[in-house]
């Protein structure tokens, strides 16, 4: 199971990240003792076996039945992760450019605030959540699980408030992530790191930093709230 989990914070689904691994332990091997083997439905292997080609992740051989190998699974894992950096980098740089297009607020409207450390992370989001009526979903770079925050999640779900996050699931954060679970949030397993964001209601936009300090900015804007939406169930449709 490890060694799936691995595969998968390279950027697979769990489906992908069984099939590589069954292929790549047997060398060479077909779509049916693949799906016995994994417990994968085998016209989802036949799919993704043909996405794998069509992305030349691995190859065929013209024998009855077709078999499949995979010839260098180390550098595919590498590019994978390249291509995921840039995605994040990407997006980040989108975002900047997004920030200084907006105009100048005055501190009283309180629609743009700069924040540092967690304990302001955490105090800002437990008061917006109050005002929020139907969706939360976080790309959760820092895990937190404080009473406070707990709290408040169990009220807005109570009022019938959504919550979905995408974040690391390992040794580490397991314990938190389970609290809120426990809550009713939905949770799937994604890599995570440096970077992260939250949008509440379609609303409130909350982006973080985190490689050396946590700064959260929070920007109340609708337009920059889709473009982060988009983003997120994107990825939470991928996972399995």
């Amino acid at each position: 199971m490890k060694n799936i989990e691995l595969i998968m914070d390279c950027g697979f689904t769990l489906y992908e990240a069984k099939i590589l691994l069954e292929v790549v332990s047997h060398g060479r091997t077909n779509a049916t003792q693949i799906a016995m083997n994994t417990g994968v439905p085998k016209n989802k292997v036949y799919e993704i076996l043909e996405n794998f080609l069509e992305r030349r992740i691995i190859t065929s051989f013209l024998s009855k039945p077709k078999q499949y190998s995979v010839k260098n699974l180390r550098g595919i894992l590498k590019k994978n992760l390249q291509y995921k950096k840039r995605e994040l980098k990407k997006i980040e740089g989108d975002v900047n450019k997004f920030i200084r297009t907006l105009p100048m607020r005055k501190e009283s409207e309180k629609d743009f605030q700069i924040m540092e450390g967690k304990t302001a992370m955490v105090e800002k989001i437990v008061k917006t959540l109050d005002k929020v009526d139907k969706e939360s979903i976080g790309f959760i770079d820092v895990w937190t699980a404080r009473p406070e925050n707990l709290k408040a999640i169990k009220q807005a779900i109570a009022r019938g408030v959504k919550f979905y996050f995408l974040g690391e699931v390992n040794k580490k954060t397991i314990s938190m992530i389970r609290k809120y679970q426990q809550l009713g949030v939905q949770i799937k397993n994604y890599p995570i790191e440096g970077a992260g964001y939250s949008i509440l209601d379609k609303k409130y936009v909350q982006l973080r930093v985190t490689e050396e300090k946590l700064i959260s900015l929070w920007i109340e804007n609708s337009y920059l709230a889709g473009i982060l939406r988009q983003h997120f169930w994107g990825i939470w449709r991928k996972i399995r």
